[in-house]
């Protein structure tokens, strides 16, 4: 990560003086960043989007790096995300949780917009208080004094907390780790609020519109839901005719596609079916959250449902933390689709070892026929060891090196 910083602080500036086109620092921040940051091990791919930018066409005014959760935001004109941002004269850079400041502008028009930003920002920074550590409230100056483009001061703008490291004094790598880390868990405390927060306690009806906007509009309307898992659960003979992949990766279009004026006929749009499987899957958490917290309140039982892929991370082996009638612990995956009963899925290694091991505690909620227009979908529930229920095909393996020679 470090070595990332060294090199833009040394050469943006000189390369803004040559041709942007096929210029070395470009393609880097393109493509070559993004691998020295998931190379940490911090950041989970199948969560996290990292793109950097010097400029498209044009040199920027401020370089950035982004790291985006797919089920918040992809873009850096709206929604909530990670970034470093770079200051106009190169001598800093800042680490910080922000936000799309174009969203604002394009709807409420530049001098409206900045009151509304800046009451978004308040807000979290009052939710988010208790969980900060060593995270600066502070505005940042990205010291950019020109009127060529707003961008600058939007970013400034949709500033929530973050941290300064400068130039000439750039802390080492442990540093800059734990920080990321420490960043990423407070990403996910905001996740996890905008997702879970009730709007009304808020009281403030920007951030209701903002942060539904946010998500696509995919929080759960109890009203127009028809979901009930509380009473389906299904018998044996109906999860024995599912057939689900196993540790199956999501795919991506990586390959520059052949020359030819039919290239791209008959092709599979990769990033846009993960992106919209994503969105799905977690729209279908949302109504399994919602249905076991109608349960517990009916069974008058006083605990917390915790939506624990958002909360803390989506490699624990489940989704959801609920409780049964009795009050006793029950782990919970979802697992959901918008094409019929018998649509294959995919559940990881992680996944399926856990069920194991929990078996006595473990529910995989299987959400199908599922309408994100109007969360509406069908389910049945298994319990127990996955691979004692349903048929498993191992789809794909893991390389962790060459063979030796004998």
């Amino acid at each position: 990560m470090k070595e990332v910083f060294i090199k833009v602080f040394d050469e943006f500036l000189l390369a803004k003086d040559m041709k942007m086109k096929s210029h070395k620092l470009v393609s880097y921040m393109n493509t070559g960043c993004a691998s020295e940051f998931y190379s940490t091990g911090l950041i989970n791919e199948d969560v996290y989007i990292i793109n950097g930018s010097v400029g498209k066409g044009n040199w920027a005014v401020i370089p950035w790096i982004c790291i985006f959760d797919k089920d918040i935001s992809i873009s850096a004109t709206r929604g909530y995300y990670i970034v470093y941002l770079f200051s106009a004269d190169m001598k800093k850079v800042y680490l910080s949780l922000n936000q799309g400041w174009t969203y604002f502008k394009n709807k409420y028009g530049a001098k409206s917009g900045k009151n509304k930003i800046r009451n978004v920002v308040e807000m979290w920074q009052i939710k988010l208080n208790s969980t900060l550590n060593d995270f600066s409230f502070d505005p940042i100056d990205l010291e950019y004094r020109g009127n060529g483009t707003d961008l600058p001061k939007g970013y400034e703008l949709g500033h929530i907390c973050g941290k300064c490291y400068h130039a000439e004094a750039m802390p080492s790598e442990v540093v800059l780790r734990n920080d990321l880390q420490n960043m990423i868990s407070l990403f996910r405390e905001l996740k996890g609020n905008l997702i879970n927060c009730s709007f009304e306690e808020t009281n403030n009806h920007l951030l209701s519109e903002y942060t539904q906007n946010t998500i696509n509009k995919h929080e759960p309307k109890e009203s127009n839901s028809t979901f009930n898992l509380d009473s389906i659960i299904a018998n044996e003979g109906e999860g024995s005719e599912l057939s689900i992949l196993c540790d199956m990766p999501d795919e991506y279009e990586t390959s520059t596609s052949k020359k030819g004026k039919d290239r791209n006929c008959g092709k599979t749009d990769y990033v846009k079916k993960a992106e919209r499987q994503g969105k799905i899957g977690l729209a279908g958490e949302y109504m399994v959250l919602e249905s076991e917290k109608r349960k517990l309140l009916a069974l008058k039982i006083n605990k917390e449902v915790e939506h624990v892929s958002v909360t803390k991370n989506d490699m624990e082996g489940y989704d959801i933390l609920s409780y049964d009638e009795v009050g006793d612990e029950m782990y919970i995956e979802v697992k959901t689709t918008a094409d019929n009963i018998n649509t294959p899925y995919y559940i990881t290694a992680n996944e399926l070892e856990f069920s194991r091991k929990h078996k006595d505690s473990y529910y995989l909620y299987r959400v199908y026929d599922f309408d994100i227009d109007n969360m509406k979908g069908k389910t049945y529930v298994i319990q127990g060891d996955v691979s004692e229920h349903m048929e498993l095909i191992a789809d794909s393996y893991k390389v962790v090196g060459r063979k030796k020679k004998s």
